[in-house]
């Protein structure tokens, strides 16, 4: 599934994934009956739950969130996500949006919950809820060949670095009085520096060194800048909904204590 995904999207990186909504409404109902739930880990809630929530996600965070072959929102966030609405007992609806709006559409109020590889840091908890971390990354470049070498971000001083629009890594590269070109989306990140258009991508680990496996030929280098500690993953949820918030929190703990977690955890990283 992922070898499908990552020969669509480089390829001759001539194509893009889209950013925007799914096909059809717009949106992807994960609403089952709980007979189908077992078979389909994409289904979330049995079909006597009368409340159902949007969520944001995006399409091109590899293997976090992406599309399956039939245009679906699939991956790691994603069977957490609708692991925590079976345990719950509610149902998801699924936007799928560029990155960089995921957060801003969230502060006005436009879905219940987001979950996109989102990094929790103190300035958004300013102006979102944040549910515990379900995931820990690590702040990363990854480099051209030449570059392998370096030891930390202030390697890439004097070279061509991009990042994602909105991201903690933006913040901390220009922090840092590295310039940077910044994208809305992943996947043009990785096409640049693909296409030798960037000496460096700086985004979570987890999503690099997805793409330095898949991509082994290239050879690319990858650097992970210890002096910034932990990049934990949080899921936002809609800012004055702390019943929804507990919800989330609740569920979350049960399905790593019932090993739901762990099963997914295995999935997709193989640990």
């Amino acid at each position: 599934m992922l070898l499908f995904a990552t020969a669509s999207l480089l390829s001759g990186c001539g194509g893009s994934p889209d950013g925007g909504s799914t096909s059809g409404s717009g949106e992807t109902q994960a609403h089952a009956s709980s007979d189908d739930m077992a078979d389909n880990p994409n289904n979330t809630a049995d079909t006597a739950s009368t409340v159902s929530y949007k969520v944001y996600t995006d399409a091109d965070g590899m293997p976090f969130t992406y599309r399956d072959e039939s245009g679906q929102p699939t991956g790691f966030d994603i069977d957490v996500m609708n692991a925590i609405a079976q345990d719950q007992h509610f149902a998801v609806t699924y936007e799928v949006l560029p990155w960089s709006l995921i957060l801003p559409g969230m502060a006005e109020g436009k879905a219940d919950i987001a979950i996109a590889h989102i990094s929790i840091t103190p300035e958004r908890q300013k102006t979102h809820n944040f549910s515990n971390s379900y995931y820990v990354s690590h702040q990363a470049a990854l480099t051209k060949p030449e570059l392998a070498n370096i030891t930390s971000f202030k390697g890439l001083d004097g070279h061509r670095v991009e990042v994602l629009s909105g991201s903690i890594q933006e913040e901390i590269i220009q922090q840092m009085g590295i310039s940077t070109t910044n994208k809305d989306m992943v996947f043009p990140l990785i096409k640049s520096l693909v296409n030798e258009q960037t000496d460096a991508v700086v985004l979570d680990s987890g999503i690099l060194q997805y793409y330095q496996q898949q991509q082994a030929d290239m050879n690319f280098g990858l650097v992970m800048d210890k002096e910034f500690g932990d990049d934990p993953y949080g899921i936002v949820v809609k800012k004055d909904n702390t019943e929804l918030l507990n919800q989330v929190n609740q569920g979350l703990a049960n399905i790593r204590q019932n090993g739901k977690y762990q099963q997914i955890e295995q999935k997709w990283f193989g640990q």
